[in-house]
């Protein structure tokens, strides 16, 4: 389809709404659009004022910005020539830095405007689990991508710390195990501790670790710190009640804590290779890392 400055478009929108775009520019395979505050059930006619005004958005974090964007890809054949209207002298100066791969949502900011003002509420919720599964999916794929050491071999290493009398001895057993490792190897098993202790890090597990667990009415009293060192300890326990722990927060231990098992890789590399570790896993650990945890 061959497009025209000035040309006026009814698109269709959910609720059975239409907007109305304006093209206002065209530059090789990219269109530059405007939006226009036309949003009703029916579709305008050529001489609806509304046509020669811009939309501004303002719902959330936008402040008065016009609705214009640069817009790639094939021309949809669902939207519905009105008309031509002459661009004037500002929409001849408008300039955008937005660009759209596909005009997919082109002309939908007028019904997100539209339902901020009479359907917030649920516009909120829409965008909140939006972004929840928008987190969830990148952590799958990132999850995905992260080589972990095999389940069976990391609980087998992790034994070793309940395997003596004290628990120093049980951790310096592990270290000592550990590097008879590959580095490789020593590697996989700081990606797979970190994983495992990301899981742990929610606001529900947070809430029942003991003396300083998370509390909404006195979170002056919530220890990070204490919440990590905690999570250390649950992972200890070994696999069988590492796992029921992270299908119910309320069996986190309480006031246990095991700081060591963090540096439990460090040493066993740097008793391997004489020199320091310095190698960043892909999950960090540390307390509100996890965002779906805490959300």
């Amino acid at each position: 389809m061959k497009l025209t400055l000035g040309d006026i478009y009814a698109v269709p929108l959910p609720n059975k709404f239409f907007a109305a775009i304006k093209i206002i520019n065209i530059s090789g395979k990219d269109t530059l659009v405007k939006t226009t505050p036309y949003i009703d059930t029916s579709i305008p006619e050529i001489t609806n004022p509304l046509l020669q005004e811009t939309l501004r958005n303002n719902r959330f974090f936008y402040n008065n910005l016009p609705a214009i964007k640069w817009v790639n890809g094939e021309f949809p054949k669902g939207f519905i020539f009105i008309g031509n209207i002459p661009l004037t002298d500002i929409e001849r100066k408008w300039r955008s830095s937005t660009f759209s791969e596909s005009w997919s949502f082109v002309g939908h900011d007028v019904f997100d405007e539209w339902r901020y003002i009479h359907d917030r509420e649920a516009l909120e919720k829409e965008i909140e689990e939006l972004e929840k599964k928008e987190m969830m999916d990148e952590n799958i794929k990132k999850h995905k991508e992260v080589k972990l050491m095999n389940d069976s071999d990391f609980w087998t290493l992790v034994s070793l710390i309940n395997g003596t009398k004290q628990i120093k001895e049980g951790i310096q057993l592990l270290i000592t195990e550990l590097a008879k490792l590959k580095v490789k190897e020593i590697k996989l098993f700081e990606e797979t501790l970190s994983f495992k202790l990301y899981l742990l890090d929610t606001k529900d597990h947070a809430c029942y670790f003991g003396d300083h667990s998370f509390r909404e009415e006195k979170p002056n009293t919530f220890s990070v710190d204490l919440f990590l060192y905690a999570r250390c300890a649950a992972v200890s326990r070994g696999e069988k009640i590492y796992n029921e722990i992270l299908d119910n927060p309320k069996l986190m231990p309480k006031n246990e804590f095991l700081e060591e098992l963090l540096d439990v890789t460090s040493a066993a590399y740097e008793e391997k290779k004489g020199k320091e570790f310095n190698f960043n896993a892909t999950y960090d650990y540390e307390t509100f890392s996890n965002k779906n945890g805490w959300s």
